[in-house]
């Protein structure tokens, strides 16, 4: 045998050992190397062979016997099923009906089971539905103490009702059949109620209460819902319901009566929309014969001319106002009128007489050009130098008749800018109907401190209707404290984007931000096309609208693109597109409007003569305009052109309220669009448009 080298392999010392190749099978190299082992001695440290591996068992394992079944046995009790107690009682409730169970059996109850009563299915079930309920209360209460980035702009704890118990459809009752009749041929054939419309629809149409004869409603919805079918037609059915019981009043209301003694008000905060929501209201009265005006419009009546010299006249045509829109009327004669539609500083110049404020704006302007130019002395007289007196017409509206009062777009018309004209029209209404509300000018919207003495509940003798896409923190504050009986009607996607709306965010290359914008212009252009091509369609180039923030930006930009061959609509509150009276200005990027029938019997409009522009006259951006540039002047109530599927935002918007606004006026009735914001996504800056991102995702959620 030959000598075997010490530190050797299991494998190799076996196949060395029977002379064998590797090749061998493992059966023979097992037994050769079991033969040969005990002729082998090998260092402590060598691999063990797999015979040596044996298992170093620590003990005995013990298993009990299995016991043997004893059928013969008798006293051997049996196993019986006890009745289920749970029975009846839903899955989710009977978590805690065992638990009694259990702690009854096994003798560890607290004191609380055990001073119980006996068990009760019905108390257990309802007990079961409280701890549930106490759950879902505290998860609540723990995610409200997570930071929203909305927090601080939005209201959000108004709550929508649940839509199960709503109405599903527009039927006749509650609606007048006239009202319905007009309203079907105003929309599609299939159209169903939105959740705003529906709240309408059941709490709006309610019987008057003689006890308390007049409400207060906020209707809050996503932009796109349908808000105005929402208030017009509950106040319209209702003033045609008046008009019906009494159609020949035996006294008038109190007051002078004016040319102009509407029953409605609706308050815009544009003219633009003003003339909207004057033509759609047309359009559901043409079968219930009901009369609007719109104060907005080129043929406004104004007050009859009496006594008036050529220089008074030419005084009011080159008034702070502007050039008038003038109609005359001829004698002084009445007008009936229903409903008016307008802006409220444009109705109080029609309840107070044009020029009623033009000498407290003249001294607001010239205290902002030079605080010391009222202090001026005549250099003769040494007396300071009279401010300038101006010229007040008559009225030409009563406000004594009015039963209604819509002011739309709310959350605008209740701000800093836009509330001290608004509430003070209110005010005039409540004293004309004989019921004064106090009213100071130039007083806040709110108490400067909680600690300030409460003021009196506004109780208006009329019905009070507010609209709104959003409700701000501060409108919210301004209704619990001067309308605590205001019932909030809100849809469920309140506060969020319509799933419809796509955002999407575009970086600034660093260069010509101008460049920018014409780029992404070209390049949805140029996706329209494809998409038409694939389809074997004609090319139809979607319109896209542009915000900015300041009016130069928009100047600015609308000179770029007509530069570089796009035809394009600027628009600005100065623009003087607006000052013609109608809105053929918008022509082209406004939804198409439905001819009027002849039988209205609607006040003449100058546009309800005119047909519709055709929905599009050429594909071609240098011929027709398909960019429209404007500030958040046209971003409230405007119903768009389904047309508009793009809307860029070019400038950080300055909160969510003016974002969700803006975003709306693409994505109407449940169309797709898309909103693009612009802003810097790396470098200096950046964080902004980070903190856009973020509050923008929570709009989305």
């Amino acid at each position: 045998m030959k000598c075997l080298r010490p530190y050797r392999t299991a494998r190799t010392l076996m196949q060395e050992l029977v002379g064998t190749s590797p090749f061998h099978t493992s059966a023979t190299l097992h037994a050769s190397a079991h033969k040969s082992s005990r002729h082998i001695t090998a260092p402590s440290s060598r691999t063990r062979l797999a015979k040596d591996l044996k298992p170093r068992s620590r003990g005995k394992l013990d298993v009990a016997p299995r016991p043997k079944a004893d059928h013969s046995n008798p006293s051997r009790p049996k196993f019986t099923r006890d009745s289920v107690p749970h029975e009846g009682v839903s899955p989710r409730e009977r978590g805690p009906i065992r638990r009694r169970i259990s702690a009854e059996a096994h003798g560890t109850s607290s004191r609380k089971l055990e001073s119980e009563a006996p068990l009760d299915l019905k108390h257990w079930a309802a007990r079961a539905h409280s701890e549930r309920t106490d759950k879902r209360a505290a998860v609540a209460r723990r995610y409200q103490n997570v930071e929203n980035p909305l927090q601080g702009e939005f209201d959000l704890s108004t709550e929508s009702e649940s839509s199960r118990q709503l109405p599903k459809n527009f039927t006749s009752p509650p609606l007048l059949d006239g009202l319905l009749a007009s309203l079907r041929e105003s929309l599609p054939a299939d159209a169903r109620p939105t959740p705003i419309q529906a709240l309408s629809l059941k709490h709006l149409f309610k019987e008057r209460d003689s006890a308390e004869p007049w409400r207060q409603f906020l209707l809050a919805s996503e932009t796109g819902s349908g808000k105005s079918i929402a208030y017009l037609l509950p106040m319209l059915q209702d003033l045609k319901k008046s008009e019906l019981r009494d159609p020949s009043p035996t006294s008038d209301p109190p007051g002078p009566q004016r040319a102009i003694n509407p029953r409605g008000i609706i308050l815009s905060p544009t003219h633009e929309l003003s003339r909207q929501l004057s033509s759609f209201a047309k359009r559901l009265l043409h079968n219930i014969k009901l009369r609007v005006l719109c104060a907005s419009r080129a043929n406004m009546p104004s007050a009859p001319i009496r006594n008036r010299t050529a220089s008074k006249m030419a005084g009011d045509f080159s008034g702070p106002m502007g050039p008038g829109e003038f109609e005359i009327l001829k004698g002084g004669k009445s007008r009936p009128v229903d409903i008016l539609v307008g802006t409220p500083m444009k109705v109080l110049e029609m309840a107070r007489g044009r020029g009623w404020n033009w000498e407290e704006r003249d001294r607001k302007r010239r205290l902002a050009e030079d605080p010391k130019a009222l202090e001026e002395t005549d250099p003769e007289t040494d007396k300071v130098a009279p401010a300038r007196r101006y010229w007040v017409d008559e009225p030409e509206m009563s406000l004594a008749g009015i039963e209604w009062v819509v002011v739309d777009e709310a959350d605008v018309l209740f701000d800093p800018d836009f509330q001290q004209s608004t509430r003070m029209l209110l005010a005039d209404i409540a004293a004309a109907r004989g019921h004064p509300v106090s009213f100071i000018p130039d007083t806040p919207l709110l108490p400067a401190s909680p600690e300030a003495p409460q003021t009196a509940a506004f109780n208006y003798p009329f019905n009070l209707v507010l609209t709104s896409a959003t409700i701000p923190s501060s409108l919210a504050s301004y209704l619990d404290t001067y309308h605590p009986t205001l019932t909030r009607l809100a849809s469920p996607n309140l506060h969020h984007l319509p799933r419809t709306i796509k955002t999407e965010y575009a970086g600034w290359t660093g260069g010509n931000r101008n460049a920018d914008i014409e780029r992404r212009v070209r390049r949805v252009w140029a996706e329209d096309a494809l998409a038409c091509a694939k389809m074997g369609l004609p090319v139809d180039l979607s319109k896209v609208l542009v915000f900015c923030n300041r009016r130069s930006k928009v100047e600015d930009l609308s000179a770029y693109l007509t530069e570089k061959g796009i035809k394009n609509v600027a628009l600005t509150g100065t623009a003087d597109g607006r000052k013609r009276g109608s809105n053929h200005h918008l022509n082209g990027f406004l939804r198409a409007k439905t001819t009027v029938p002849s039988s209205s019997t609607s006040l003449p409009s100058s546009e309800a003569d005119v047909p519709p522009p055709p929905a599009n006259p050429s594909a071609d951006p240098k011929e027709n305009p398909h960019v429209m540039i404007t500030t958040s002047l046209l971003s409230r109530g405007l119903d768009f052109s389904p047309d508009i599927r793009h809307v860029f935002i070019v400038d950080e918007p300055r909160n969510m309220i003016d974002f969700l606004h803006r975003a709306g006026r693409s994505g109407r009735a449940g169309q797709e669009g898309k909103v693009v914001v612009f802003g810097r996504t790396k470098g200096r800056g950046s964080g902004r448009t980070e903190a856009v991102k973020k509050r923008v995702g929570a709009l989305v959620a």
